[in-house]
């Protein structure tokens, strides 16, 4: 990862009690309560926020457009933070609140962006119960992520420096 950067996808910080996403957004009081109900009830242990997850989502799709340059275990983890989200996205009781139109398409903003710089496919014998974040690496990345993604997949990217 590019010094200065840091990534903790696991779990997003946990907002100050005046860093409410729902006052400050158009995400309702409702939907920010789902939310966090939703990532709870998955076994995520530390406070979490919609507008965290999808900054540290948002943080990691930066770093792959520069080219991911930290260990292909560390790029897996990272992903995480996309099942989170997943997670929320198909949750029906959080498709009824006020808020969650306007976060899915943030989402799908990122998403884009992701799927434009994730080129390369992954061989993976059986994709299924795998989100498609799981299953395309980004076409740059730094000399060991490289160098792992084709000695454990077969896969070539460019190097960057």
């Amino acid at each position: 990862m590019k010094p200065g950067r840091t990534l903790d996808t696991g779990c997003a910080p946990a907002p100050s009690p005046t860093d409410n996403d729902h006052e400050r957004t158009d995400m309702s009081e409702e939907f920010f309560v789902r939310y966090t109900e939703v990532q709870y009830g998955s076994g995520r242990a530390r406070a979490v926020s919609p507008r965290g997850d999808l900054g540290h989502w948002s943080a990691f799709v930066d770093t792959c457009e520069e080219g991911y340059d930290d260990a292909l275990p560390d790029y897996f983890y990272e992903l995480r933070i996309r099942d989170a989200i997943e997670r929320a996205l198909t949750d029906e009781r959080l498709r009824q609140t006020e808020g969650y139109a306007a976060f899915r398409a943030r989402v799908e903003a990122v998403d884009e962006r992701f799927r434009r710089v994730a080129s390369e496919r992954l061989p993976v014998a059986d994709p299924s119960g795998l989100g498609w974040w799981h299953l395309v690496v980004p076409g740059r990345g730094g000399e060991e992520f490289a160098r792992s993604l084709r000695e454990e997949f077969g896969v070539t990217v460019d190097v960057v420096p």
